[in-house]
Formats: C-alpha cells, structure tokens, sequence
C-alpha cells in the first residue's frame, strides 16, 4: 500500500509539471530571488547535490520552501551551515554531534 502511495504522489507531482509547463504561467524550476536551488546551494559550497539532500533528510540544513513543481529551496545562510558542517566533519565529529551543535 505505501508503495501505491509513492507511485501516486510521483505521477500527481509530474503531471503537475508538465501542466505547469503547457500553461507558461511559471517555470516550474524558478526560486524567488532570494532562495537557492539545490543545485545553487551545492556549486557555492562546493558541495555535491546528494551530499546536500543528505544533510537536508538528516535534518543538517533546513529547506526553507518548495516549488509547486517540487523544487526545495534554502535560504542563503544555508550557505554558511553547510561551510560549518563540513568543518564540524573535519574535526571528525559525528552527526548527531553536528546535529546538536547546530541546534
């Protein structure tokens, strides 16, 4: 049953998109100004784009809205956090750890 209901939100979110995009009404990848894609985040922290999914999933970086296509947005002192995750990693601190240092 939860499978059916993964496969149900997968094909809502992409008939979404492609209605969005017949429509021309909004491009289903467009962030407000001040927000950053997953994508922008990773190339200004150097990171990776699975690198910065798992951080989100792992409650590291906090995704501050998301597009009607999908899209998580953060903020750009996410920018910032992530520079500070990787320094909390290097000092070969756990996740956890991080986790509470940055709480």
């Amino acid at each position: 049953m939860k499978f059916l209901t993964i496969i149900a939100a997968a094909t809502a979110r992409s008939f979404d998109v492609y209605l969005k995009a017949l429509s021309k009404d909004e491009d289903p990848a467009a962030a407000p100004p001040n927000l950053l894609r997953i994508g922008q985040l990773a190339k200004m922290t150097g990171e990776t784009n699975a690198t910065i999914r798992f951080w989100t999933k792992e409650g590291l970086l906090q995704v501050a809205d998301t597009t009607g296509s999908g899209y998580q947005l953060y903020t750009p002192a996410m920018i910032g956090r992530a520079g500070e995750i990787r320094q909390l990693q290097r000092a070969r601190f756990t996740l956890a750890e991080i986790a509470s240092k940055l709480s």
